[in-house]
């Protein structure tokens, strides 16, 4: 996690994450997203809980030309 920010019952985290994939009946780890980052809003529920009300995230990496 880069950031974490608590504004009353409004929450927002800030990462960067490497997105790897295994086949569920086996199989090699593909690294699908190797290098992302994702912004991610949560509200607090009436329990105290934090639910996700927004999330958006996006790749640092460059488009490749085909």
């Amino acid at each position: 996690m880069e950031d974490v920010k608590v504004y009353g019952d409004l929450g927002l985290t800030h990462c960067n994450y490497t997105l790897a994939v295994t086949p569920k009946a086996g199989g090699e780890t593909v690294i699908a997203e190797p290098d992302g980052k994702a912004l991610t809003l949560y509200k607090r529920q009436s329990d105290g809980s934090w639910k996700i009300i927004y999330d958006c995230g996006n790749s640092n990496v460059q488009p490749t030309v085909e």
